[in-house]
């Protein structure tokens, strides 16, 4: 069995709570959306312990593209996001209330 591929079994899939943590008075952890997608996507993927390969074809887009949202290069649009968020067991709710702006 090629080590660099692991398939997921969703029930056995864990959620970390998010860090950073909120500041004492309830702050965001993350400026925008989009921060806060780029920190929980490339989190989620170690969780899974996948390759960003892997990740990138479970989300229906290619490697430079999944790249870039891990490293905020890239900006998915709401399909996008939504279909990244699936493939990862990320609900979007984390991502989402982890922001200071709204979508």
């Amino acid at each position: 069995m090629n080590k660099k591929y692991h398939h997921v079994d969703t029930e056995q899939a864990i959620v970390l709570p998010p860090y950073p943590q909120k500041g004492k008075n309830g702050e965001s952890r993350f400026s925008s959306v989009f921060e806060s997608f780029q920190y929980h996507v490339k989190r989620q993927r170690k969780v899974l312990k996948i390759s960003q390969e892997y990740a990138a074809s479970r989300c229906g887009v290619a490697k430079p593209t999944y790249v870039g949202y891990e490293l905020g290069r890239s900006q998915p649009n709401l399909e996008q996001f939504i279909k990244v968020c699936n493939a990862m067991y990320l609900p979007y709710s984390t991502v989402i209330d982890d922001a200071e702006d709204e979508l």
